[in-house]
């Protein structure tokens, strides 16, 4: 059975700490750290068997979440104890790095205590006991390696606290434990689920879905669109209740007739819409690159109509509620007579006529499917086929296809529901028609939250944590794949057996909620591979309230006003937009706060270092105002920090020294920084690492070869500010030397940046550079070389050695018959 969210992470965590290559602690220690360990998996045991039932009382609930929260109590107290004992760990490998570089007698080197006021290289001439006449050598080697020196801790005081708390959090699991049998909460184990935990070996991928759900009507619709010969900009409406599909169409029609246009853009609204945020990402669709300065919303639209203007488009407005956000977002949209077309979707009859400019005959009204395309929908889900279906379940199978309204959403969740079962028996068909018929009879709303409640509560706990984390997300908001899958990572949510990548596993996660139609496909490759989506208004609004009732994580929007705060916040999200006078409320404690994302001016920001525990950190930041830099020194600080991901349009400034971050595994720059510490190098758990290159990290790249390899890094992603030099040509030459022959990369991208506002560079301009000396790496399986101001001399012969190359994308000056060939040794190139 596996261990239910909260408890897989501390139970790993104490596991490491008592394996025989964990940390070297007395004998006594690792008894008590044993029996902590056991009580722990006893409360795991408890809390996995609630976790199956159905229909809990609420004390059941409440035990639960306490027992969840005990459990990050204990986690976070361990984390903040054994950093120390790490700390002093990693001082003395650095004084033997120390001893690698500088011939210095063995016999110098002893265990002293740090008397304090010694500056730092001092402190390690002390430690070491070295003669005056190697001094000078310590400092230079030190400032060569770039580390601070952490001081030794006492100890003694040290293993006397950490045993007080192991005899503190045993003595309130055995006080949890007692509370469970007092309170009989086994009995609520008896409250089985009706349907079994989805299985994903058992779930089909039926992504033809939203074709299925056009009927006549709607396939009229689009064929008047594709045969409407006005070449004047022409505003169409899609016009209809939540749930009928207003998206799914939005996105055929977008799928459909983009390649006929010269810029397209697909943005969601949302309730409460982010104006700047929806613009900055419809100018990037546009352009193809992020904007690199903040602007405002006139500033931005008048950015967006410049680059449309002369040009055929296609814009979708997804979800749009007020007719103010059309008068601002309509700004962007140059007349002309090239056929361009903008196509918005919206709950509001008057929001519709607004963007049509009153032209009624211009809006699309979506009614419910009508039965025969619902009963079609249904059972290509559950059966393949009507003529699949059992004869016995034919009747309750179509009361359920009626029950549903001709709603697709509720319609596609209890079909792969069903599903998901490996038999359907009539006593589930019959209690879903009596679930159902209670709530659907009220009001579609109610009838397809009650649908998709149904499906959550069948959902395994590892999924059910996944999908809570995207309330962290603003409602509406582009979600990328991979961006959340390392979320997952960095938390602990993920469990695997040996042999398994987490990362897939993660991704098979995140496919079995899009099979599930919990999250919506936005963006995909050509193999159908989903690259981004979003998730519709009624399943965020379930999900929030879900993330309510567990306490799983906080968002605080600057649209809502006092905010009740739970007593401890493990999650947080600031959802403050372009506000500029909000504030994080000052009375909540941040040292517990593990993950925290923040969507808004940086002078909202609170002092990241006051979230002394984060593992995740995930900074969407705008500038406003005439400050140059941000300043995010005190990240150094966060020691169990694994994911960090900073996305803002004004300089930051990082730490000059990130050692201390030995978790760090995702290192995400989009922005430009005044400098790359030059210690990342170091980390010994960076696995993704994407920069973006300005002119004042060519040295660092240059420098890279000298002082060490990333050797565990998996994925490399450099996007280039910068313009065709011979500083470049040097700094891409010690590139290649630096990753020539690595173990372990599996993606290097190097793509042009923001400032190329043209793709198309003078060839006399145009850096050349070799690669054909390099080894390759033996696991290399996506190399793209798209840089505008430097192309390579030709097709290195070394690509086709490379038997895991899936994708390839290359600028090359020249293309001899022996570049082809070295392409086609490329066997799993797509």
């Amino acid at each position: 059975m596996e261990a239910p969210f909260g408890m897989g992470s501390l139970l790993g965590k104490l596991g490491m700490l008592l394996a025989p290559q964990g940390c070297r602690l007395p004998s006594r220690f690792k008894d008590r750290m044993h029996l902590l360990k056991e009580d722990v998996e006893d409360l795991s045991e408890y809390l996995a068997e609630m976790a199956e039932a159905e229909d809990l009382p609420l004390t059941a609930k409440r035990w639960m979440k306490e027992a969840r929260e005990l459990a990050y109590d204990i986690e976070d107290n361990m984390d903040m104890c054994v950093q120390p004992a790490r700390a002093s760990i990693n001082t003395t490998r650095f004084i033997c790095k120390i001893r690698r570089h500088v011939k210095i007698p063995k016999r110098l080197f002893s265990k002293r205590r740090l008397p304090k006021g010694l500056k730092w290289h001092k402190q390690i001439a002390y430690i070491a006991q070295v003669p005056a006449e190697h001094s000078g050598k310590i400092r230079s080697v030190c400032k060569a390696i770039r580390v601070v020196i952490i001081r030794l801790p006492k100890r003694l005081k040290w293993y006397k606290h950490i045993m007080e708390l192991i005899s503190d959090f045993r003595m309130y699991i055995q006080e949890a434990i007692e509370r469970h049998e007092r309170y009989e909460l086994h009995r609520c184990s008896t409250f089985r689920r009706r349907f079994l935990p989805a299985d994903r070996t058992l779930l089909t991928a039926y992504g033809g879905i939203a074709d299925m759900v056009i009927d006549d009507r709607v396939s009229e619709f689009i064929d008047s669109l594709d045969n409407d010969g006005d070449q004047q900009l022409k505003v169409v409406s899609v016009l209809g209740p939540g749930c009928l599909g207003k998206t799914a169409l939005a996105q055929v029609l977008y799928n459909k007739f983009g390649g006929q246009f010269d810029c397209t853009a697909f943005v969601r609204v949302s309730k409460r819409p982010d104006v700047v945020r929806l613009l900055r990402e419809m100018l990037m669709q546009v352009q193809g690159q992020q904007p690199t300065e903040y602007s405002k919303e006139l500033e931005l639209a008048y950015s967006i109509r410049e680059h449309l203007q002369d040009k055929r488009y296609l814009i979708i407005i997804d979800d749009i509620w007020t007719a103010s956000a059309w008068d601002i977002i309509s700004d962007a949209f140059p007349k002309g007579n090239h056929g361009s077309r903008v196509i918005t979707t919206t709950q509001m009859e008057e929001v519709a006529l607004t963007c049509c400019c009153y032209h009624s005959e211009h809006i699309f009204e979506m009614r419910p499917l009508d039965h025969d395309h619902s009963r079609k929908l249904f059972f290509s889900i559950l059966f393949g086929s009507e003529s699949d279906c059992p004869k016995e379940l034919k009747e309750v199978t179509n009361k359920i296809v009626e029950l549903c309204g001709g709603l697709p959403l509720p319609t596609i969740s209890i079909a792969s529901l069903l599903s998901s079962q490996p038999v359907i028996k009539m006593d589930l068909l019959t209690y879903l028609c009596d679930s159902l018929s209670s709530c659907l009879w009220i009001s579609p709303s109610e009838g397809t939250r009650q649908a998709l409640n149904l499906s959550y509560n069948n959902l395994p706990h590892y999924l059910k944590i996944c999908l809570l984390c995207l309330n962290m997300y603003p409602e509406g908001h582009t979600i990328w794949k991979d961006d959340l899958v390392k979320q997952w990572v960095a938390e602990g949510f993920i469990h695997t057996t040996e042999g398994q990548d987490m990362e897939k596993v993660a991704a098979s996660y995140f496919n079995e909620l899009i099979n599930r139609r919990f999250i919506q496909t936005l963006c995909s490759k050509y193999n159908n591979e989903v690259l981004s989506c979003t998730v519709h208004d009624v399943v965020h609004d379930l999900i929030a309230d879900k993330c309510s009732e567990e306490n799983f994580n906080m968002v605080i929007d600057s649209s809502r006003r006092n905010v009740a705060l739970p007593q401890k916040v493990r999650r947080l999200s600031l959802l403050f937009g372009d506000a500029k006078c909000v504030k994080t409320p000052a009375n909540m404690r941040r040292s517990q706060v593990r993950s925290l994302t923040i969507f808004g001016l940086f002078e909202s920001m609170p002092s990241i270092s006051e979230f002394k525990l984060l593992r995740v950190l995930n900074l969407q930041l705008s500038g406003y105002g005439d400050r140059n830099t941000i300043n995010l020194t005190g990240i150094s600080d966060l020691f169990q920090l694994r994911y960090l991901k900073i996305a803002c349009d004004i300089c930051i400034q990082l730490p000059n020294h990130m050692l201390r971050l030995q978790c760090l595994e995702t290192l995400v720059l989009d922005s430009e920084v005044t400098a790359v510490p030059w210690d990342i190098i170091h980390l010994p758990s960076l696995l993704h690492l994407s920069l973006l290159v300005m002119t004042n990290l060519l040295d660092w790249i240059g420098s890279m070869r000298l002082i060490g390899k990333l050797n565990n890094l998996r994925d490399l992603h450099l996007t280039y500010s910068v313009p065709s030099s011979d500083h470049l040509k040097r700094s891409m030459e010690a590139l290649g030397s630096q990753l020539s022959g690595h173990a372990n990369l599996k993606t290097l991208a190097l793509v042009n940046g923001p400032c190329h506002k043209n793709a198309f560079v003078c060839d006399a301009l145009k850096v050349i550079v070799s690669w054909e000396g390099l080894v390759p790496p033996p696991v290399l399986e996506v190399f793209e070389w798209s840089l505008h101001s430097c192309v390579l001399t030709r097709i290195p012969k070394w690509i086709g050695e490379l038997g895991k190359l899936r994708i390839l994308k290359i600028a090359v000056r020249d293309l001899p018959r022996d570049g082809i060939d070295a392409v086609r040794g490329a066997v799993y190139l797509a």
